[in-house]
């Protein structure tokens, strides 16, 4: 984890010398090694803890900077306060660390034996969650304002496709069409490729090593990295274009209207966008790569050998070292 990627807690999210001294007597102390999970984003709580000694990075939600709390930062007081809340973030020991985790039943004998003390508690927490309130406000309005490119980029569906219709295909994780989407389309733009001579391409993708990624960080990393992956895939093709996400790491796109002799440099131009993402989080930092394969329309050509033409493209991509295009039986190191 790189310290420059990462804001500091806000000052009231630090307790004083002297409340970590009055704290030292309850809870329980417990020590993490750099690299370990304390919680994952949606595990259920109701502990809060204090940093004795070391380092914890916090990695929130896509969209959201993530945070670096040492020594006398809190975090997870909702959880204490609020039984089983589902946590809001995956918190991980970036170095080793010392942890004072205070659960109900240390806030039990803080309310009975030193009330004073856990008063004070309150109202740092309090204040705390006050502060941070301009910052939720504002991570809202940024989240309303991707929100509504998202439906932007929904509404340039094909006519024919009504509102219900629409929401049946389209891929809920990245905002791409779904296969659903795809295999409909092929039923208009084959026929229309046939009548009118209309260059038609295909280009398959998947990320390298999709599944270790997943394997070594965890299912919502691998989102984060589909997330990314589909944004710079919808921003590198035409509003004429179809792209979508097949399943798992799987993508496609249906290019039309490109003629034979600039195809290539327009697949070209796709596979430089999205075959090459570096991707910072708190915890994590990755270099992903992908394969592409793709093919151009044969006239009466039906769309399983289409499509088999651009998976064999892919497929020798991939087995000639991945991070290449597979074109017409070649792979090319782009």
């Amino acid at each position: 984890m790189r310290s420059e990627d990462m804001r500091l807690p806000e000052p009231d999210s630090i307790l004083s010398p002297e409340m970590l001294s009055n704290l030292s007597s309850v809870g329980l102390m417990r020590s993490y090694g750099s690299g370990d999970i304390i919680f994952r984003f949606g595990d259920p709580g109701n502990e809060m803890f204090i940093v004795e000694d070391g380092e914890i990075g916090l990695l929130f939600e896509e969209g959201k900077s993530g945070k670096l709390l040492s020594r006398g930062a809190f975090f997870g007081e909702l959880a204490l306060f609020s039984r089983h809340r589902l946590r809001t973030a995956t918190a991980v020991a970036t170095r080793e660390t010392k942890l004072r985790i205070l659960d109900q039943t240390t806030f039990t004998v803080l309310l009975q034996e030193y009330s004073e003390l856990l008063a004070r508690l309150l109202l740092q927490t309090c204040a705390y969650l006050v502060e941070s309130e301009q910052n939720l406000v504002s991570d809202l309005q940024k989240r309303n304002r991707e929100l509504e490119q998202t439906l932007d980029y929904l509404r340039r569906t094909r006519r024919e496709l009504d509102s219900a219709e629409l929401l049946l295909q389209t891929d809920v994780l990245t905002g791409l069409y779904n296969r659903r989407c795809l295999e409909r389309q092929v039923g208009v733009v084959l026929p229309r490729a046939n009548e009118r001579a209309m260059g038609l391409s295909l280009i398959i993708m998947d990320v390298d090593h999709f599944k270790s990624i997943n394997d070594s960080y965890g299912h919502h990393v691998g989102d984060v990295v589909l997330r990314r992956f589909a944004d710079q895939l919808k921003n590198s093709v035409r509003r004429s274009d179809i792209p979508c996400r097949l399943g798992g790491d799987e993508f496609a796109v249906l290019l039309s209207g490109i003629e034979t002799d600039s195809v290539v440099s327009t697949v070209t131009q796709i596979f430089n966008a999205v075959s090459s993402l570096d991707i910072t989080l708190p915890h994590v930092e990755l270099k992903v790569t992908a394969s592409m394969g793709g093919a151009t329309y044969r006239e009466e050509e039906g769309w399983d050998a289409f499509f088999n033409r651009a998976d064999q493209n892919l497929y020798l991509a991939k087995q000639s070292g991945r991070h290449r295009l597979g074109w017409n039986g070649k792979a090319i190191s782009v």
